[in-house]
């Protein structure tokens, strides 16, 4: 091998890495990732007060079960929803996926949520901070390439006014 050729194999090997790159196909991110990512939306939503935003991923047959075993569903969550929405000044929620299982095309997330927000009580009219923290375990079914929350079961779940703890919420 010659000198030119030797002196051309680095600059030969690197376009072939940068071409080897360039070709690689993005990496897709994983169901957790997109599901979390849906999860950030809906609380973005939530503290601009769009209850459409905060529905937007629930499927219209998603039933809710709370840790008392009481069901809800789409309905009665929008006009949950709308309620905190009338009565909140300002709205924190943040939701952190702690793992997802998949099998097919649906996915169960077991998630923490957090939720800060400040209403005027009404019966003082004085700012009250409302801190709720839950686990929950929602299943969600992938149609058409949309992930949708068909399912959301309460696993645990507190709340408190003003630091003190909220009995039956």
């Amino acid at each position: 091998m010659n000198a030119s050729v030797r002196r051309l194999l680095p600059i030969v090997a690197l376009f072939l890495v940068a071409a080897v790159t360039v070709a690689a196909p993005p990496k897709s991110p994983s169901v957790k990732d997109t599901i979390q990512a849906l999860y950030n939306k809906e609380n973005a939503a939530a503290a601009n007060k769009d209850v459409d935003g905060m529905i937007a991923d629930y499927d219209p047959k998603v039933v809710a079960v709370s840790q008392s075993g009481e069901t809800k569903g789409y309905d009665d969550l929008v006009n949950a929803a709308k309620e905190v929405l009338q009565i909140a000044k300002t709205i924190k929620a943040t939701t952190q996926v702690e793992g997802v299982t998949t099998s097919g095309n649906q996915a169960v997330a077991t998630t923490h949520d957090s939720v800060i927000m400040t209403i005027a009580e009404p019966t003082t009219g004085h700012d009250v901070v409302i801190a709720t923290t839950s686990t929950s375990r929602d299943t969600w079914s992938n149609a058409s390439g949309h992930w949708k929350v068909v399912r959301s079961e309460e696993i645990s779940h507190t709340a408190t006014m003003d630091g003190q703890p909220i009995p039956g919420i």
